[in-house]
């Protein structure tokens, strides 16, 4: 049996992947953000780099894999901060 966790990172990624595919940003740009912060998004360079692979005729930059190793990268350093963050009040 599938676990809850995994079922939520599977379909949050499918719907990533269809956000981003068509650009529809007002659902794409928060997602990602969310998926980022509550899991390891490693799934995110290898989405970039197959919508770079689709989209590459048009352009030369590959700029989804860019932003997506970006992110990535940035919400790895600044992830412990979040989880370990406490209160001082």
């Amino acid at each position: 049996m599938i676990s809850k966790t995994l079922f939520i990172r599977i379909l949050s990624f499918g719907t990533l992947t269809i956000a981003w595919y068509f650009s529809l940003l007002l659902i794409a740009v928060p997602l990602s953000l969310w998926h980022l912060v509550q899991f390891k998004a490693y799934e995110f360079i290898a989405l970039g780099i197959l919508i770079d692979l689709y989209f590459m005729p048009i352009r030369l930059i590959p700029v989804y894999t860019i932003c997506f190793v970006g992110a990535f990268v940035i919400m790895e350093i600044i992830k412990p901060r979040f989880r370990n963050s406490t209160s001082t009040v």
